[in-house]
């Protein structure tokens, strides 16, 4: 496989990864639905999918980041750049993936009712770490490129 193959496993995967990961925490209560009507059973499918459709946003805007800083034409053969680049973007994955479970197990944990509105601040803080996490990766990158050449 080329490496322009890896890339689009790697961003393809990112996706399918953060539409997938509620189902993990919520199939449970979709097992559920099924001895409801018609009609709710509906209304809990529909909101399950708007649910993963909701949250898989950050992951979204991680790949198209991750595409956009990641382009190797633009890099052409500077090494150090580029290893930096993906230990950022590494970082970046990284800490959206740790937030996201973190988020959706106190949301399938909680007793609370209002538990579940945090799916609505989910896409806009997942999308506010997403540089805090590059930047964590980034250092991480420069500190084993400075150990790797002393």
């Amino acid at each position: 496989m080329s490496t322009r193959q890896y890339s689009k496993l790697f961003f393809w995967g990112i996706i399918a990864i953060g539409i997938c990961l509620p189902l993990f925490f919520f199939i449970p209560s979709a097992l559920d639905s099924f001895i409801f009507s018609p009609e709710e059973r509906f209304n809990i499918i529909s909101g399950i999918f708007f649910l993963l459709l909701l949250t898989s946003i950050p992951f979204v805007v991680l790949v198209v980041f991750a595409k956009r800083h990641l382009n190797i034409s633009q890099i052409k053969n500077s090494e150090t750049i580029f290893y930096k680049r993906v230990w950022g973007v590494m970082g970046a994955v990284v800490v959206i993936f740790g937030f996201s479970l973190y988020i959706y197990f106190v949301a399938a944990t909680s007793k609370s009712s209002t538990a579940c509105m945090v799916f609505i601040f989910l896409p806009i803080y997942g999308t506010a770490i997403i540089p805090i996490g590059y930047f964590c990766g980034r250092l991480i990158g420069n500190l084993i490129l400075r150990f790797k050449r002393s």
